[in-house]
């Protein structure tokens, strides 16, 4: 692919357009000023991706007073690039409208895990005992 800014001398992006999802592309920048075209830039290398397809939502295997083992199944469509991890979370059906990410924020056992398909939710608010939740979980690629 080839970008010509000649006559646009403020265009500082540029959007590639038509890739296929899952190769690696290769990217140089050089600038054309009036004594012609200056020297390439190191190469930028990055996936063409899309974002994983939605998941179905996960199972309740098991759970205790304090603990629930939920199991789930990767997406259908991985967005064209391999997946990196999961996130899970959860909403209390009596009213709200937020979700909040299962144990910690960011969670390493579960975000870094590409092949984690169950996990042990253990963090529930005070006073959980007896209340219902929903579950979702969402896949990440390459993407982000």
């Amino acid at each position: 692919m080839y970008f010509n800014g000649t006559d646009r001398p403020l265009i500082r992006t540029w959007i590639a357009s038509g890739l296929t999802p899952g190769l690696i592309y290769r990217f140089k920048v050089s600038a054309l000023v009036f004594n012609g075209e200056g020297q390439l830039s190191n190469e930028f290398l990055t996936y063409s991706c899309v974002i994983p397809s939605q998941m179905k939502g996960p199972e309740r295997i098991t759970s205790t007073a304090t603990t629930m083992t939920l199991r789930w199944k990767a997406p259908e469509q991985d967005g064209g690039c391999t997946i990196t991890g999961y996130a899970v979370y959860r909403n209390d059906v009596q009213g709200g409208t937020s979700w909040t990410e299962v144990n910690t924020p960011m969670d390493s056992n579960v975000r870094d895990k590409p092949t984690l398909l169950n996990m042990i939710v253990t963090s529930f608010p005070v006073g959980a005992a007896g209340k219902e939740f929903l579950f979702k979980v969402v896949a990440f690629n390459e993407m982000g």
